[in-house]
């Protein structure tokens, strides 16, 4: 079922377009590694994984669970999804704020101390 929805034209462009994106991130990030470049692997690693959500919601969408079932009947009614965006909006500023911090506390790399 999901090799019939990657052969099909839109998804063919976007899945291909994926595939040659990741393919040249992995030989990006083999060669970054052996060059030291440890922010260029974070960022390409967080790159792929993004591409590989894309890559997967590219696979199952708009037949989620059963095929009888799509994403529209599965969803929340859209009072219960507004009271969710009220929380998540109050906590989304929180939680990037809180991880740019501790990416900014711990920043540099760690170095051996002489003993």
């Amino acid at each position: 079922m999901i090799a019939v929805r990657w052969a099909k034209w839109p998804n063919l462009l976007w899945l291909g377009i994926t595939a040659v994106i990741m393919m040249i991130l992995a030989i990006m990030t083999v060669r970054s590694a052996t060059r030291r470049h440890e922010k260029r692997i974070f960022i390409q690693i967080g790159v792929m994984f993004v591409l590989g959500l894309v890559g997967l919601v590219a696979s199952l969408y708009p037949v989620m669970l059963p095929p009888d079932i799509t994403l529209w009947d599965a969803a929340s009614s859209r009072s219960s999804q507004q009271f969710l965006l009220v929380g998540y909006a109050a906590l989304l500023p929180i939680t990037l704020g809180y991880t740019a911090y501790s990416y900014w506390l711990f920043r540099g790399k760690v170095r051996e101390s002489e003993e």
